[in-house]
């Protein structure tokens, strides 16, 4: 692709026209692009939603089985923003999380953080924001975006105190400078400070100032601010029908916009405004994060249950399943830790959000790397097989517009949740050391050998392996087809 092709395209985004610029993109031959424009072209295809696109360009360099092809930071750095931004945010925390991409690549800090974002991972997020801010010059706008998105991390763990004496020179600066949209951004948390503090009057003002700063309807930024404008109308009142009116309406403008953490807040607060234990426990059972938990439970008086039922519709349910019956006893659909097992239970963990592809494939693959074409077949089989299994039992997975699964049942079932904190079913792969030690005991083993013992490819042999000697957990003799291992002597 020229030089030329790729101005017009970045003009075209520039300008807000990005489905003009996405059909430019979408005719690309992947094996034409020269190597050193690979990663601005993939970087143009993640900013038009062209993310898999962005991962098939850049997979023969990032993830190339040639050892002599070695990716460059910059090609990390995009692959992992490509992967992140379809679900994949395990997988590309596993990429950057990497001293040489972090040393040669500033924004690479940055990138991880919004990784940590997405698993409600903020306290490690706000290491790599920090790190960031001290690499970037200050007083340039990606510095601010670095700060906007520190002090969110402070308002997320409840440091007040800290994100206020942050915010408030910040927005002058901001003001000063004219970044009209970081500065609506600010007022919109130091608002929720203000919120959280009780100081709702304060708040109130400046949700009005954020709300002229974004637009009206410049969503989802005008959805945030419209949401905490609600929920102070219902903090002051909470016998207001009007009130009662906002709330559905931000629930229903998230479901439409595909927001599905502005419906967990919403849940989250409202049950706390109410003193509604039912609610308070279903955001609670509903969410898969543990530090989300975490954070339910130290900034409120509410008592989690011991278990919870959750009903898929407004009737109750006759029949409550839990997951446990289902790999233990004589009705057993599957064995302990299978993959069905573990798929079942982490379609069980979200209420809200539906689970995309990408974050599946990381969860039950954790030692294999997410290939667009060939991952999204396998775990698409792997749901048509489980949907078959658990049909009977009135259980269902639906796809949600293209934004992922979730777990659903007839209104006549439903699902039982314990308040005991699992760990997930542990897969068989995590004990492959374990069975290569028993397996080949003292000897001298080839790539092939562990390829056919464990029944995959001879790459993925290979990169396991690997993985092991870096470790010093195995020692590699010879050259190519000469190839040996060797668990390491103790």
């Amino acid at each position: 692709m020229k030089k030329e092709k790729l101005e017009e395209i970045e003009e075209l985004i520039s300008a807000g026209q990005s489905a003009r610029a996405r059909k430019l993109l979408e005719g690309l031959r992947v094996s034409k692009i020269p190597r050193n424009r690979m990663s601005t072209v993939a970087n143009l295809c993640r900013r038009v939603g062209l993310a898999e696109l962005a991962l098939k360009i850049l997979k023969s360099v990032v993830r190339s089985s040639n050892s002599q092809v070695k990716a460059k930071a910059n090609e990390v750095v995009v692959y992992a923003q490509a992967l992140s931004s379809i679900g994949g945010s395990e997988e590309a925390i596993r990429l950057l999380n990497n001293n040489y991409i972090l040393q040669e690549e500033p924004k690479a800090s940055l990138y991880l953080a919004f990784a940590y974002f997405a698993q409600w991972d903020y306290q490690t997020a706000i290491v790599h924001l920090e790190n960031y801010l001290n690499r970037i010059e200050k007083g340039t706008y990606i510095y601010y975006i670095g700060q906007v998105n520190y002090v969110a991390a402070l308002v997320t763990l409840a440091r007040y105190k800290e994100a206020k004496e942050s915010l408030e020179p910040l927005i002058q600066d901001l003001d000063s400078r004219k970044h009209t949209v970081l500065a609506g951004n600010c007022r919109e948390l130091l608002a929720q400070v203000f919120f959280n503090q009780n100081k709702l009057e304060k708040a109130r003002i400046l949700l009005d100032q954020a709300l002229e700063l974004l637009g009206d309807q410049k969503y989802p930024d005008a959805l945030f601010v419209k949401k905490w404008q609600a929920l102070i109308d219902l903090k002051k009142d909470p016998t207001s029908n009007e009130a009662r009116k906002k709330i559905e309406w931000i629930r229903n403008k998230a479901r439409e916009i595909d927001h599905f953490e502005t419906l967990r807040d919403v849940d989250y607060h409202t049950s706390l405004i109410d003193g509604d234990s039912e609610l308070f426990n279903r955001v609670y059972f509903g969410s898969p994060f543990a530090a989300y938990r975490q954070k339910m439970k130290k900034n409120s008086k509410m008592v989690v249950d011991q278990s919870f039922r959750r009903n898929f519709s407004n009737l109750q349910a006759k029949k409550y399943i839990d997951i446990d019956s289902l790999i233990e006893g004589p009705e057993a659909l599957f064995a302990k830790g299978s993959l069905y097992h573990r798929l079942l239970y982490q379609l069980s963990l979200d209420f809200y959000r539906p689970i995309r592809i990408p974050t599946l494939f990381s969860r039950l693959y954790s030692d294999e790397f997410f290939e667009p074409e060939s991952s999204s077949q396998k775990m698409k089989m792997l749901i048509s097989r489980l949907r078959k299994i658990i049909a009977p039992l009135g259980l269902k997975i639906e796809e949600k517009s293209g934004k992922g699964y979730l777990l659903t049942a007839d209104s006549k079932v439903g699902f039982l949740y314990r308040a005991i904190e699992k760990k997930p079913p542990s897969s068989r792969l995590h004990s492959r050391f374990k069975e290569i030690c028993e397996h080949f005991s003292d000897q001298d083993f080839s790539c092939e050998d562990v390829s056919q013992f464990f029944d995959v490819s001879p790459r993925t042999a290979v990169r396991w392996l690997n993985e092991y000697c870096e470790q010093g957990m195995m020692e590699k003799t010879g050259v190519k087809k000469g190839v040996r291992y060797q668990v390491a002597s103790a």
